[in-house]
């Protein structure tokens, strides 16, 4: 499974369509297996329509979705700089909605206040990025992607090492010459086979 989310992860920022297709077709049982049904519900229509979308859209729509990678999106034109459309609203709309005067921060939310400002925000989100950019202003600390700064390397080393540890002195899978219950621990004799 983790060998699955890096590979959804590497399909998703790199921009690679046939890894992100093999990916989600991989990941279907395992929704099914861990209950995460609504994914599962989802998942299996996605595919549908994403293995027939060349019949569906124009041939060159179709290249510059896949072979350009435009099924993802960038918010910058660096490579590993691909992210996924939930987590592109979560990094604009979201962050605007909860920053002070958003939604979220003092303000009395009913529903006429939150259909005007959705419905508004939409707009001025983009107003707001032009200014960022006249004033030379941007929310981004680094060129460097996050997951490549030395302080992150090092905390990630260090989470395997600890991991790493914790399996020495328990490991999960020990290896016995028995035939044993998982669940009980009761060792088979030799007459089972």
């Amino acid at each position: 499974m983790t060998t699955l989310i890096k590979q959804f992860i590497e399909a998703e920022r790199s921009g690679n369509w046939d890894l992100h297709i093999t990916t989600i077709q991989q990941m279907l049982p395992f929704f099914h297996a861990i209950g995460h049904l609504f994914y599962a519900k989802c998942a299996h229509p996605y595919m549908q329509d994403m293995l027939n979308l060349k019949d569906r859209i124009d041939p060159m729509e179709y290249e510059t979705f896949t072979k350009d990678g435009y099924f993802t999106i960038r918010c910058t034109d660096k490579f590993w700089s691909g992210i996924w459309s939930n987590q592109t609203i979560e990094q604009t709309l979201m962050k605007t909605m909860e920053s002070s005067g958003g939604l979220t921060r003092g303000r009395g939310i009913t529903e006429s206040v939150l259909m005007r400002w959705t419905l508004g925000m939409i707009h001025l989100h983009n107003v707001c990025e032009k200014v960022e950019k006249y004033c030379n202003i941007t929310s981004v600390t680094s060129e460097q992607h996050v997951d490549m700064r030395p302080s992150r390397i090092a905390r990630d080393n260090e989470d395997v090492e600890k991991l790493m540890q914790r399996f020495s002195q328990h490991i999960p899978f020990p290896i016995y010459d028995v035939l044993m219950s998982i669940s009980s621990g009761v060792v088979g004799t030799a007459d089972v086979n």
